[in-house]
């Protein structure tokens, strides 16, 4: 389950995702080994670089939607 659940970060639809989507029976918040569903806004800054990994202090500011 760990890998078929992983959290990961969809760039598309900039939201973080799990790699396989959830069955009707399975309750996500069980899964707490495959990641850490952080709200978009967050998954997106740690995409970019823009977060810490371990602190989740902000040590940049890129926005690729900016030229």
């Amino acid at each position: 389950n760990t890998f078929l659940y992983q959290l990961v970060f969809d760039p598309v639809s900039r939201k973080v995702v799990p790699l396989n989507p959830y069955p009707e029976h399975l309750d996500p918040s069980t899964l707490s080994y495959a990641g850490l569903n952080l709200e978009d806004d967050r998954g997106l800054d740690l995409a970019l670089g823009n977060l810490d990994i371990n602190t989740m202090e902000r040590i940049d500011d890129f926005n690729p939607d900016e030229p």
